[in-house]
């Protein structure tokens, strides 16, 4: 596992690293930290975990914390941003950050899903913006603006969340076979610390355990 493990270096007191690259084959990885892909122009797989999902032009995809994932395409005829995001520091703001499962929705005809994905690329794009200003206090802005992001993630993309200190299970909704993978490790995560111990089936919406 060691050798998968990626490092992500940031500029000095920034929690966040936009690329725009091309990609034609990044080996399999991961990472502690949080990425948010999204396809500026052309196609690429992702491949995460025991699944690939085939990203066109407007696809976004939220990389969790230490998820297995490698990226590829026939011909490398793309651009690709990627959103880098420090999960140590995202922890201060989202102190659940580690067990919250976001998805993006399936169903991308919604009007809905048009207006979330409108408020994500809003965020992205004013951070690579204040990027390319550095304009005076473009740090506070950039963690302002980080911050805001992540409000719509977990506002209008969050799948479920394990609350350890609270023992609660909050579920939101389940529409990507990657969140109920994950709903299995962080439940392992959990009973290996013996901190609670959740039933096999979720009948409502919410538990108290």
């Amino acid at each position: 596992r060691c050798f998968m493990l990626k490092n992500i270096f940031y500029e000095e007191d920034l929690p966040v690293k936009i690329e725009i690259v091309s990609i034609r084959y990044y080996p399999i990885h991961m990472h502690n930290d949080i990425q948010l892909i999204y396809v500026l122009d052309g196609c690429v797989d992702l491949r995460l975990t025991f699944n690939t999902y085939h990203l066109r032009k407007n696809d976004f995809r939220y990389i969790h914390s230490e998820d297995i994932h490698a990226l590829s395409s026939p011909n490398g005829k793309n651009k690709v941003l990627i959103l880098s995001a420090a999960v140590e520091y995202l922890e201060k703001l989202f102190p659940n950050i580690r067990t919250t499962i976001i998805t993006m929705p399936t169903d991308k005809t919604l009007l809905l899903y048009h207006n979330q994905q409108l408020q994500l690329k809003y965020c992205i794009f004013s951070i690579l913006y204040q990027f390319i200003r550095r304009e005076e206090g473009f740090h506070h802005q950039i963690k302002y603006t980080l911050k805001t992001m992540f409000d719509v993630l977990y506002r209008e993309f969050r799948g479920f969340t394990i609350d350890k200190e609270n023992r609660t299970f909050v579920f939101k909704r389940l529409q990507d076979i990657r969140q109920t993978e994950r709903l299995g490790e962080i439940i392992d995560d959990i009973k290996s610390e013996s901190l609670l111990s959740i039933p096999s089936v979720f009948p409502d919406d919410r538990y108290k355990l």
